[in-house]
C-alpha cells in the first residue's frame, strides 16, 4: 500500500511540475484537440486565415503565399467569383465560368487552411503542400467523397504571371486527398 501512495504522489508531483515547467501546455493541447474536434458538432465559427508551419515559415516567399491563399479562400468563403478569378490562371476561368462556379461552391465555407511546405517549382513557380478542411452540402462535396466535412490534403502549384503568383489549379483534383473530417 505505502508503495502505490508513492507512485501517485509522484505521479501528481510530475503533473505539477510539468505544468510549472511548460505552463502553456494545456493551452497547446487545447489547441490540438479543438484543430481535430468534430466540426460538425460546434457550431463556433472555423479559423478561415492561411496559417503556416515552422518549415513555411522561413520560405522567403511566405507572406505572398499567404496573401495569395488567404484571397482565394475568402472569396470562396464569399461567393465572390470577381474576387476568386485574380487568384487562378486563366485556364481556369475558361473551365469554370461564374455560373459553374456559383454552383459549385454555393454552400462550401473552407477553414483551417495550413501550409506545410513551401518548395520551388519550375520556371519560378513554387508548390505548396496546403491542408484544409471544406463544409458544404454533399451534392457539392468531391464526387469521390460526397460528405458534409472533407479535409483536403494538396499541393498547389503557384505560378507567377510576373509580379504575382497564382494558383494553377486546373490539374487538381489529381493532386489532391481527400477524407471524413
Amino acid at each position: 500500500m505505502p508503495t502505490a501512495l508513492l507512485v501517485l504522489v509522484a505521479a501528481a508531483g510530475s503533473g505539477v511540475l510539468v505544468q510549472r515547467i511548460y505552463p502553456d501546455a494545456a493551452a497547446a493541447q487545447d489547441s490540438v484537440e479543438q484543430m481535430f474536434r468534430d466540426p460538425a458538432a460546434d457550431p463556433a465559427p472555423a479559423p478561415q486565415e492561411v496559417t503556416l508551419s515552422p518549415a513555411a515559415q522561413r520560405h522567403p516567399d511566405r507572406d505572398q503565399v499567404v496573401r495569395l491563399l488567404d484571397a482565394h479562400f475568402a472569396a470562396i468563403n464569399a461567393m465572390d467569383y470577381a474576387a476568386w478569378k485574380p487568384t487562378v490562371v486563366p485556364e481556369k476561368w475558361a473551365e469554370l465560368p461564374e455560373d459553374a462556379w456559383l454552383q459549385e461552391y454555393a454552400s462550401t465555407q473552407d477553414s483551417f487552411m495550413r501550409v506545410h511546405r513551401i518548395e520551388p517549382g519550375v520556371d519560378d513557380s513554387l508548390r505548396v503542400q496546403l491542408t484544409f478542411q471544406s463544409r458544404q452540402d454533399p451534392e457539392h462535396a468531391p464526387p469521390q467523397l460526397p460528405e458534409r466535412c472533407v479535409q483536403w490534403s494538396v499541393v498547389y502549384p503557384l505560378v507567377t504571371d510576373g509580379t504575382h503568383f497564382r494558383l494553377d489549379v486546373t490539374a487538381l483534383p489529381g493532386s489532391a486527398l481527400v477524407s471524413e473530417c
